[in-house]
């Protein structure tokens, strides 16, 4: 379904975009539509028409994952709480790249676009830094993703207001594999917390 306006997200990523674009010396036309959606955003850059779409990650689904409530401690002012925090930041730049590829045909017609792009943001509305991309190692694995997988993209950015805005595709810096470490529970990592009168946080070892 088309939407008559684009979300608060997709307004401040594609506005950070275009303002990265700008700073490192791009000329940018933003080109107003009737109606901003498939793809959110329309520009000319230097001398071409670009269409970009935004998606957010992580997915909605992953939201469920964090603050799994342990049952009441015996005092009154305490809690105890498990956090699980998914380390998946390949899988849902891979599944976000997924889910707007096989639009692109679409995009450039909507948008008389010569390239397509993809602009993957977290949930800006959240206070919640759950993809951690300021952590170069976390950085490296979401453009492995974006450069392993084969789409028709152009380009695509990834912008966070923790990280900023960054070209994860195509760079040449990009993994060539990874590793991946087990030992901490991979895909998740868990720590549990008590937490009294809600302040501060203690980190503590439940058995």
């Amino acid at each position: 379904m088309t939407r008559p306006i684009n979300t608060p997200e997709e307004k401040i990523a594609g506005s950070e975009l275009l303002s990265h674009l700008v700073a490192i010396g791009r000329s940018v036309t933003p080109i107003e539509r009737e109606i901003p959606d498939r793809p959110d955003l329309c520009f000319l850059l230097d001398q071409f028409r670009v269409g970009c779409e935004c998606v957010q990650v992580p997915p909605t689904r992953v939201f469920k994952y964090l603050h799994t409530r342990f049952k009441q401690l015996e005092k009154s002012d305490a809690a105890a709480v498990r956090i699980i925090w998914p380390q998946e930041q390949h899988f849902w730049i891979k599944e976000a790249i997924e889910s707007k590829s096989k639009k692109i045909g679409a995009y450039k017609k909507n948008c008389d676009a010569e390239k397509v792009w993809l602009l993957i943001h977290d949930p800006l509305e959240q206070n919640m830094n759950l993809v951690r991309s300021e952590n170069d190692e976390i950085m490296n694995l979401i453009k492995y993703s974006a450069n392993r997988y084969s789409h028709g993209f152009d380009e695509v950015y990834f912008y966070s207001k923790f990280s900023g805005v960054t070209k994860i595709f195509p760079v040449s810096d990009a993994w060539a594999s990874v590793n991946f470490n087990f030992s901490d529970g991979y895909p998740t990592c868990q720590w549990p917390f008590i937490l009294t009168h809600l302040w501060p946080i203690k980190l503590t070892h439940l058995s």
